[in-house]
């Protein structure tokens, strides 16, 4: 037998041992009860369920003038709405802004121990929009027969409401009335 005859069956040899190793595996595998199985989850199911909530005691903020509501849960209690018309645009912002007890927190835009929790902005649908698409900008939610619905979300969060209050919570609530 020649050297190049002697090595092709050689690799023959370790082809057909190399699948049977990995065949074996996989029936051994297979064949394993479901009890000695384990695997590590990449996730768990808190982060994927989302938590049924009581909602009995939670308040409704209607705006009857755009016809839209928002439901606030209890950690939101004594919040207030600050209404802004814009001078160069057809559009109208509600500030939302929650109490917070941070002497040292200061929001421009709300009274002293007031935080600033979200902007509803509402753009007249035919106007043209005031802001850089490129740019930073509202983030677009719904639309009404007439308005455009945005908001806009602060970058900071005083510490004690950190946990506490989830403006997202509260802006995926809005609801268009007939």
């Amino acid at each position: 037998m020649t050297q190049k005859g002697f090595v092709n069956v050689i690799l023959v040899i370790v082809i057909v041992m190399l699948l049977s190793a990995v065949g074996y595996l996989a029936l051994v595998k297979k064949s394993l009860p479901i009890a000695q199985q384990t695997s590590t989850p990449t996730s768990t199911l808190t982060k994927i369920l989302t938590p049924t909530l009581t909602t009995t005691d939670w308040k409704i903020y209607v705006n009857k003038e755009y016809n839209f509501q928002l439901t606030f849960t209890d950690a939101w209690a004594g919040y207030r709405v600050y209404r802004e018309q814009w001078s160069n645009v057809p559009a109208v912002s509600y500030i939302f802004a929650v109490p917070t007890k941070d002497k040292t927190f200061s929001d421009t835009g709300v009274p002293p121990g007031y935080y600033k929790a979200f902007i509803l902005i509402l753009l007249d649908k035919k106007a043209i929009k005031p802001w850089d698409e490129n740019g930073p900008h509202p983030k677009y939610l719904k639309s009404s027969q007439t308005m455009d619905f945005y908001v806009s979300y602060p970058q900071e969060m005083p510490r004690d409401l950190e946990g506490k209050i989830d403006a997202g919570q509260v802006v995926n609530s809005l609801r268009l009335l007939p």
